[in-house]
């Protein structure tokens, strides 16, 4: 039961006053002040009741925090028994870092560690009645205010494989047209093409040299054609530096604007963001940009966790 929650205890009030001296210790030596505190009186029958081993908080960093989060820092648990026998169980077990320590618990005795450090779990408890207060002293997180911020400019790398695709020159055709800064597109294409048979394509594949849009092309045989990988390392082979990188296929059609929209997309995100979206199918005959944007999947790769090692995503339809 929450201290809070008891009728009148002067006893146990008197007793948390107490052992808030630990709380100004902690104060003392560490830059996250703690401010808060939650107090807990716990009652084990003597049944066999246990609790599984764990920490009191998890080690928290920039992915999971929010403002105003109340975090647990310092555990401070006082035991309320008498006495007990050997045979008494109940034991405090704590795995410290070289070793495993079983404390036993009785009237006086108090425990004190880091709630994020320390792993601990209460054994079977039989044969007596097993009281514990323990307060848990919280720092209120205060995230810095946000900085506003302006979408990133630089030039756009569009990287397009393209297998004996007739929509080739027309993608790359919308893709100008509808960007905001064409200027500041750079293409890298590879070209798997029949010189014969494609030839068509590659004329209006050359026309579009001398535009406002600088496009290499790394033409290949169809036969030499192995698989998507193959033709996507080729065209990375083409990438000069450029700030982005927009990887497409040899058919798409973009909305207006769609270079300034990823632009300001990206600076949504912190870390190293990657903007992915399934694009919807058009009729090449017909199709008509829509006028409202659909905005993309945006996927915010902040860090690798420290807790389990695996990436933190902060994801939202824009």
């Amino acid at each position: 039961m929450w201290l809070s929650r008891l009728p009148a205890a002067p006893c146990l009030e008197g007793l948390a006053a107490k052992l808030s001296m630990f709380k100004d210790l902690y104060n003392e030596r560490e830059s996250a002040k703690l401010d808060d505190c939650e107090t807990q009186l716990a009652v084990y029958e003597g049944h066999g009741e246990y609790y599984l081993r764990h920490k009191d908080a998890f080690k928290l960093d920039s992915n999971n925090l929010k403002d105003g989060q109340r975090l647990r820092k310092l555990t401070v648990i006082a035991y309320l028994n008498p006495e007990l026998s050997a045979s008494h169980k109940g034991e405090l077990r704590l795995y410290l870092a070289d070793r495993i320590v079983d404390v036993t618990p009785r009237l006086g005795r108090v425990i004190v560690f880091k709630s994020e450090h320390v792993e601990h779990e209460v054994l079977p408890t039989r044969g007596f009645r097993r009281f514990a207060l323990t307060a848990w002293y919280r720092y209120t997180h205060r995230a810095p205010e946000a900085l506003p911020v302006s979408a990133p400019d630089g030039k756009i790398f569009v990287g397009i494989p393209a297998y004996r695709d007739p929509e080739l020159p027309s993608t790359i055709a919308n893709l100008v047209a509808t960007a905001d800064r064409p200027e500041l597109l750079r293409f890298g294409v590879c070209f798997q093409y029949c010189e014969v048979e494609d030839s068509a394509i590659d004329g209006e594949l050359r026309a579009l040299a001398g535009g406002p849009s600088e496009i290499e092309v790394d033409r290949i045989s169809y036969k030499e054609a192995r698989n998507a990988y193959y033709a996507r390392t080729r065209v990375q082979r083409l990438y000069r530096g450029e700030e982005f990188a927009l990887q497409i296929d040899s058919h798409m059609r973009m909305v207006k604007g769609w270079d300034s929209l990823l632009k300001e997309y990206i600076s949504q995100c912190p870390g190293k963001p990657i903007i992915s979206v399934y694009p919807r199918a058009y009729q090449r005959e017909e199709f008509n940009p829509p006028q409202e944007r659909e905005g993309p999947l945006v996927m915010c790769i902040k860090e690798f966790s420290k807790i389990d090692g695996l990436p933190r995503f902060v994801s939202k339809v824009v």
